[in-house]
């Protein structure tokens, strides 16, 4: 699955723009949609013509989330080993991964990660518990990105409540990476 994608014509803003009638400092709104004319996103824009975000309905775009790991200090060059553990609060399915470098310099390097899962009640996850099927790891390979959107990972699912586990396999250079996995709200 690729980039959200949204469509946006000229009408169909010009159409939704609305003046408020209250006190409130927004004054216009336009309505965004995707493709299929679902999940419709707000934005306002004030007086002085700034955007402004109507959070009242921005607890997901179309069901998707990232959920945001970073590895290192930015300093030390990141070391192979179990770095830490995340909850995660709500049913979900993995569909993509990145990961970059992202310290001051944006250095490059290569760093490989393994993800493990496990149940709450079992807590901490091991490698035995590996959600990566081989060749599929989030990686830098001498570069200072990655990406994977069409996951092929041993499992996919999350249930509420499960705990992701992070293990560096194998790190040089790179001082602090930032691995990013996207996934989609049950």
């Amino acid at each position: 699955m690729g980039e959200l994608e949204y469509k946006l014509t000229h009408k169909r803003i010009t159409n939704e723009l609305e003046h408020e009638s209250n006190s409130s400092p927004l004054t216009k709104r336009v309505s965004l949609y995707g493709w299929d004319g679902s999940n419709k996103q707000s934005l306002a824009v004030d007086a002085s013509g700034n955007v402004k975000i109507d959070h009242t309905n921005l607890d997901d775009l179309y069901g998707y989330t990232k959920l945001v790991f970073g590895i290192g200090n930015g300093t030390d060059t990141v070391t192979t080993g179990e770095k830490s553990s995340l909850a995660i609060p709500f049913d979900c399915a993995i569909t993509g991964w990145t990961i970059f470098s992202d310290d001051a310099s944006i250095t490059s390097g290569t760093i490989v990660i393994d993800v493990w899962k496990n149940i709450y009640g079992n807590y901490p996850p091991t490698s035995s518990n590996t959600i990566v099927s081989a060749g599929n790891k989030p990686t830098i390979s001498a570069g200072i990105k990655g990406t994977d959107i069409t996951t092929s990972w041993l499992t996919t699912a999350i249930t509420k409540d499960d705990i992701l586990r992070f293990n560096v396999v194998s790190a040089a250079t790179v001082t602090k990476t930032v691995l990013v996995i996207t996934v989609k709200r049950m």
